[in-house]
């Protein structure tokens, strides 16, 4: 796993105007949590659903840009990308955090998805493969923090690429 750090103190953008857009298409840890009836905090149904994603971040650094999740399924993670770029782009907030998420708990999801011809027959990934028989679910977990240039030599954060 690569891990790169953007050099900014969570401290210093807190209440800002940044947007947190999830990508997310995975149910599988509410049905998880419903077959524990005796285990319910009643927080299941707010903890593991999609829409809370990126607002319980936004909650937690006190975020003022847009927030949401967006779930197109194989392309959940490349549209909130499409998205928080664009979002400021058009100025509707000064920096964005974007993630993609996915994580498939219950066999029967995999089940679905291989029976439909969703997945690649040898098992392995080759995403974007000409073939069109190549997604990959396994579980992953990206971030991104994408600012303007600008922005970013202002804050002093450190610029990986131009």
């Amino acid at each position: 796993m690569k891990r790169t750090g953007t050099g900014v103190n969570p401290k210093t953008i807190r209440g800002d105007n940044i947007g947190v857009y999830v990508g997310a298409s995975a149910h599988d840890t509410f049905e998880a949590c419903r077959k524990h009836p005796d285990i319910a905090s009643g927080y299941d149904i707010t903890g593991s659903s999609c829409c809370m994603l990126a607002n319980r971040i936004s909650y937690a650094f006190d975020f003022h840009g847009p927030s949401f999740c967006i779930d197109t399924f194989c392309s959940s993670s490349m549209m909130a990308l499409h998205q928080g770029y664009q979002a400021i782009v058009d100025g509707q907030c000064d920096g964005a955090i974007i993630a993609g998420v996915n994580l498939l708990m219950n066999p029967m999801t995999s089940l679905q998805i291989q029976r439909v011809g969703a997945l690649a027959p040898d098992g392995k990934c080759k995403v974007f493969d000409i073939t069109g028989k190549a997604r990959d679910f396994h579980h992953e977990l990206i971030f991104v923090v994408h600012s303007f240039i600008n922005f970013a030599r202002m804050s002093r954060e450190r610029i990986c690429a131009e």
